[in-house]
């Protein structure tokens, strides 16, 4: 949401500020930012802008990531990261992109305390790296265009009642070129045409500049105020439209200003159709029903007073519009989603903010007593509660009180969108809080919390401030304070509900909820975090890099050794405190100290980026070479270089490499297909994030796909009911085990050229079988296999999180030396060669484990097969702390008689082959129905796994 900052701006000399075009260093040491990251905006939208060809398009929102789309497919090919840190508010106000698609423009303000800068920056469309920065803007950046050849960048700046103006830019270097004066209001369009540069003045003129941005002629337009101006394809008409939507949309001659027509069309935001036969203007509308907006697409033909058409574009409010070269509209929503549809609003594809959408109803955020279970309203959708320790989501209304606004405390004009005055606490004016969204009041009446765009404040009955927490993107959704006033809860525009500590403002936990509502996170500020299968893709550590001036983004998954503590997220809401909660999660590890090695540019993993071929490049060759280029810590030289296929490892190139590479190259081997090359660089701190790159195989390469030879599948089937240990027993595993193999053996001849198996039941399913089993799938599977893994038995974490199958001979009090340690699983599927899917059931209740039994952490199982480094599909048959079910009238526990009646058919949805994505479908509705909700299986495939065939009907 948009907002007046005041702003406080020493009037340098212009000359000097016209020539500073330098790369500054903030006096403040940058520290690492934890940021959450879903692969599209998780902030209020700004800005849009395509190329001329329709390939790509660049977006930005009101927070620091801006992002380049593939817009015919809607693929993320990157983020740019503005510098960011935690004392301060970062927003990217516009964004740029070049004709020809190569040069990305982003306009930023940065607000620490009571001052903002404003900097431009240009990037490498290619590289993702920052050419250069204009810092110094004298206030808030609008507008971005390039001209047609990309040589000059144009920029608007300004609020109202503020310094206003036009810039205009060298765009290979930054150099200043000429000012186009100062203007009263901000100047929020313009355009480059082929000879000229028009702009409407936002007050009563439009302004048309010769190609050496000389001021040749100005169209008056009052008491119509001047909005926007647009083009057509070839230059040749310009629409006019004004600060009113209730106007008409004028039709101008570009080169002269001479009014041609007023067309049949109403609104402030107008654009041509490809040909420039139409007029497109969006029109945002409030629905009651969903309490929420959404914007319809005005159409009419570009002639005078033509009738007015009206489709539906985005479930949404309005950010922006881009009419491709192919026809379709590229539409940017202000909350949720971006996509592309034909002229009659058919989808052709669309991205949606994964966050859940909670409704803008205060009354809708509740927390118990303590502040461990909260409850929220999803928009259009039954409420739901998270319960922290139980880590469970339950579909029902909070019975916890919501917001109150009153006791012995009267709180009035709180909210700022319906009350134009200050707050006023018990009569007193609440001096110290602007722009008020959300209240809560404490059950005594003694504390008032209030959220606003930029804080959250807490305030005792006499409006005197205690103290305030500085909330990147604000509070607008919603604060509760805990039923015993320990905790404040804050729902924020990132998707996040927050805890802070009542007595000081500290933040002490964060959740994230996928709109899936079976996906979460939980961190803490420190980075401590548990979370669901799939959901440590969700969230990430931000580092600037002093050398390049570019912000590099590690995904959490990538020190999850260091941070992955859902022991000390249990502590949190107990201790209220993150230091005091890590102190008695590792008391209850036996007092070991754990690294708390701050991040820094010095203990890094390395980064690795892919620079040629282009993504999506087409090939026909058998081969092809790989350009890349990587970045270490220089006390960090690179160990490896990882080449996977489809998420599977075709090459390693050993030796060390230090510092900051030019380009390498390596050649890799792919199949005759669409394959997906995924490079990883290792130092001695980790492995790097993935650098992906997508291929298509040529059409006439094709040809001959459906002669491939089927692949071998080899399964390792592993099922132990009778325990050595009668405590231990179990009534199904090994017969769950058993038929799974008799199952998928049946593809023999259909799939799969052979089926292959080692199968350990019961007294066969000792810890050296096991191990050897491991080794035996992994020598044997090739690049062109498949590799299934089953297991059905007791699996449990110790003291310190180590995972633990139990062979037939376990000894709960000699788990080390008698149990099958996780990491000999991990390191197996990590090595294989072939597709590789693993089937996990190994949460089972009962005594089995006594009073020694630790709690099956079956979530870090999965994400850590799965991630891009090891590469395996993996399905388990519970999540979070669950437990397995099973029935003698099933025949076998639930999750493994989902799986077969999926692999005998079910999974396929009247398709002939049973693909890795509707098994996954299949299990999660059946094993609901079958256990009426009490478990819930999951599965989770890598990021560089495209799905695949498991099975095909068999007839």
């Amino acid at each position: 949401m948009h907002f007046a900052r005041k702003l406080v701006f020493n009037r340098f000399s212009w000359l000097t500020i016209f020539l500073l075009v330098t790369i500054t260093v903030d006096a403040q040491e940058s520290q690492p930012l934890l940021q959450i990251e879903t692969g599209t905006h998780n902030a209020e939208t700004n800005d849009v802008s395509a190329d001329a060809y329709g390939r790509l398009f660049v977006t930005c929102a009101e927070n620091n990531v801006a992002r380049l789309w593939d817009a015919s497919t809607g693929d993320l090919i990157r983020a740019y990261r503005i510098p960011a840190d935690l004392q301060s508010i970062t927003h990217i106000t516009a964004a740029a992109i070049s004709e020809d698609g190569k040069l990305i423009a982003l306009g930023s303000s940065k607000q620490t305390g009571r001052s903002i800068s404003y900097t431009l920056y240009v990037c490498s469309a290619k590289t993702g790296d920052f050419l250069f920065e204009v810092p110094q803007i004298p206030n808030r950046i609008n507008v971005l265009r390039f001209s047609p050849d990309a040589e000059t960048l144009a920029l608007s700046f300004g609020k109202f009642d503020e310094a206003c103006g036009v810039r205009i830019y060298n765009a290979k270097n930054g150099a200043y070129k000429t000012d186009l004066g100062q203007f009263t209001n901000p100047v929020f369009s313009f355009a480059f045409n082929r000879d000229n540069f028009i702009l409407a003045d936002n007050k009563s003129k439009v302004r048309l500049y010769d190609k050496e941005f000389r001021l040749s002629k100005e169209l008056e337009t009052a008491p119509l105020v001047p909005f926007e101006v647009t083009l057509n394809h070839d230059g040749s008409q310009m629409s006019l439209s004004f600060n009113s939507s209730t106007n008409f949309v004028e039709i101008h001659d570009p080169s002269t200003l001479k009014l041609l027509y007023t067309s049949g069309l109403q609104g402030s935001r107008v654009k041509f159709s490809a040909d420039g036969k139409q007029l497109y203007s969006p029109q945002l509308e409030y629905v009651q029903n969903i309490n929420d907006w959404v914007t319809k697409l005005n159409i009419v033909d570009n002639k005078p007073k033509a009738i007015v058409r009206q489709i539906d574009l985005v479930d949404d409010a309005f950010s922006g519009l881009e009419v491709l070269p192919n026809g379709n509209l590229l539409f940017l929503g202000k909350w949720r989603s971006l996509g592309v549809c034909n002229s009659n609003g058919s989808v052709i594809w669309k991205k949606v903010n994964p966050a859940i959408n909670i409704e803008d109803d205060l009354t809708q955020l509740r927390i118990n007593v303590s502040g461990s279970i909260v409850g929220v309203k999803p928009s259009g959708q039954p409420p739901l509660t998270f319960d922290v320790p139980n880590r469970k989501i339950s579909f029902e209304q909070s019975e916890f009180p919501s917001y109150v606004d009153k006791n012995s405390t009267l709180v009035e004009c709180w909210n700022s969108r319906a009350c134009g005055t200050g707050v006023i606490i018990n009569g007193i004016a609440a001096s110290f809080v602007e722009n008020s969204t959300a209240v809560d009041l404490s059950a005594n009446g003694q504390d008032v919390v209030l959220g606003s765009y930029d804080y959250l404040y807490r305030s005792n009955a006499k409006a005197q401030l205690i103290w305030r927490t500085l909330i990147p993107g604000g509070v607008y959704r919603g604060v509760n304070i805990s039923g015993n006033n320990k905790v404040v809860s804050a729902l924020l525009p990132d998707g996040t509900l927050r805890w802070y500590r009542m007595s000081d403002g500290k933040e002490l936990l964060a959740l994230f909820l996928h709109a899936d509502k079976k996906t979460w996170i939980l961190f803490t500020p420190g980075g401590y975090y548990d979370a669901s299968p799939g959901a440590e893709s969700l969230l990430g550590w931000e580092v600037f890099n002093e050398a390049n001036r570019k912000t590099d983004f590690y995904p959490i998954v990538r020190f999850k050794n260091k941070f992955y503590r859902p022991d000390i997220i249990d502590e949190i809401l107990v201790s209220y405190d993150e230091e005091s909660a890590e102190y008695a999660a590792n008391q209850k590890r036996g007092g070991k100290p754990i690294n708390s090695e701050k991040l820094s540019e010095d203990n890094l993993p390395p980064t690795v980026t892919i620079t040629s071929p282009a993504d999506k490049s087409e090939i026909s060759d058998n081969s092809v070479t790989i350009s890349y280029k990587f970045k270490t810590p220089a006390r960090a030289p690179i160990k490896n270089i990882r080449v996977l296929v489809d998420g599977r490892p075709v090459a390693v190139e050993r030796g060390i490499k230090s510092g900051q590479s030019e380009i390498e190259s390596i050649t890799v081997n792919v199949p005759p297909k669409d394959c997906v090359i995924t490079l990883l660089a290792e130092n001695e701190n980790g492995i790097s994030p993935e650098s992906n790159l997508y291929l298509k195989r040529a059409p006439a390469s094709k040809a001959n796909e459906h002669f491939i030879y089927k692949p071998k599948l080899y399964v390792l089937a592993i099922g132990i009911s009778n325990y050595n240990s009668p405590s231990l027993k179990l009534n199904l595993a090994s017969k769950d085990a058993d038929d799974f193999v008799n199952s998928i053996s049946l593809q023999k001849g259909n799939l799969y050229s052979d089926v292959v198996v080692r199968r350990l039941l019961d007294r066969d399913a000792t810890k050296d079988a096991i191990t050897d089993g491991l080794e035996w799938i992994q020598k044997q599977t090739g690049q062109k296999d498949v590799a299934m893994i089953f297991y059905a038995g007791h699996g449990m974490n110790d003291n310190n999180g180590i995972f633990y199958m139990l062979p037939v001979g376990a000894d709960m009090d000699r788990v080390r030396t008698t149990c099958v340690n996780f990491e000999e699983l991990r390191q197996t599927v990590s090595s294989i060669a072939g597709k590789v899917v693993v089937f996990i059931d190994a949460c089972h209740s009962g005594n089995a484990m006594g009073t020694r039994r630790g709690e099956t952490d079956i979530n870090s199982i999965v994400n850590e097969l799965s991630n891009a480094v090891n590469g395996a599909i993996t399905y388990t048959s519970s999540t979070g702390k669950e437990f397995s079910l099973e029935d003698a009238a099933w025949g076998n526990g639930a999750f493994t008689k989902a799986l077969l009646e999926g692999l005998a058919g079910k999974a396929s949805f009247g398709k002939e082959k049973i693909s890795i994505k509707s098994l996954d479908v299949y299990l999660s509705d059946r094993v609901k129905e079958l256990t009426n909700g009490r478990q819930h299986p999951t599965s989770v495939s890598p990021p560089n796994v495209p799905d695949f065939p498991i099975a095909v009907v068999l007839h």
